[in-house]
């Protein structure tokens, strides 16, 4: 069997479940490894701070590199959203270059699963975002090219009280399947005519819900896991049936 070997970069503070999903929807030959981006105790995901992470992002897919892995993968929608689309993309290709192996950002990976499936228009929950990270993230959205007819959170639909990106990462039942169902329903609402529902950040496990969430929506929804998607399209590695359009 040829194995593909794979390192996930998890943010700080918070307990990965991708490492798992990943193995989930990938075919039988890959193996998943991660590690977590070193950052001061006192983080706090303070935009200002985020924007100081590439050093260490740098030497944490370095290590990944060096793991005798085939492909380094970094989680968490804000540390490419910080750069801007153009920062991102050039802060991807650096570290690519440096640690001499494929490597991908989340942040990427969901526009760019836009783009390969078509989509042009979104409605956008941007989870437990404040109104200055939502604002950042659509301006990013919309230097990708894509067009965002809604874009809010949890508390802007209604769904959930605001809570800091801290207490999420250490809330691991704030979200539940059916506040994701009410979500996707409730951007349908805000923007019948988006092409597809955009879920930005990880407020809870979405691989196995992504079939009901895309029944529920009546079109494609765009999540976390399309990470998960274009890192086995770059392996050209083909995913297990059954999660979501983004695998088709």
């Amino acid at each position: 069997m040829d194995l593909k070997r794979i390192g996930l970069l998890s943010p700080p503070k918070w307990f990965s479940y991708c490492d798992d999903e990943l193995v989930k929807v990938g075919p039988e030959n890959i193996r998943v490894m991660n590690a977590q981006i070193r950052m001061p105790r006192d983080f706090r995901y303070d935009l200002d701070e985020i924007t100081q992470a590439p050093d260490e992002l740098l030497a944490a897919a370095q290590s990944l590199a060096d793991s005798d892995t085939d492909f380094v993968a970094q989680i968490g929608t804000p540390f490419a959203m910080v750069h801007g689309w153009d920062g991102a993309n050039d802060l991807e290709r650096k570290i690519e270059g440096k640690i001499g192996k494929p490597f991908e950002m989340m942040g990427l990976s969901l526009p760019r699963v836009c783009r390969e499936m078509g989509i042009g228009s979104v409605s956008v929950c941007t989870v437990f975002f404040t109104e200055d990270w939502t604002n950042a993230y659509r301006k990013f959205l919309e230097n990708t090219g894509l067009k965002v007819l809604f874009i809010g959170s949890f508390s802007e639909l209604d769904i959930l009280d605001q809570v800091t990106m801290l207490e999420l990462c250490q809330g691991h039942d704030i979200c539940t399947k059916q506040t994701m169902i009410n979500t996707v329903a409730r951007c349908c609402e805000r923007a019948p005519d988006a092409e597809a529902v955009l879920l930005a950040g990880l407020p809870c496990p979405q691989l196995d819900m992504l079939d009901e969430l895309e029944a529920q929506a009546g079109k494609p929804v765009i999540s976390y896991p399309a990470l998960y998607s274009r890192i086995l399209k770059r392996l050209s590695l083909s995913a297990k049936p059954g999660f979501g359009s983004m695998f088709n």
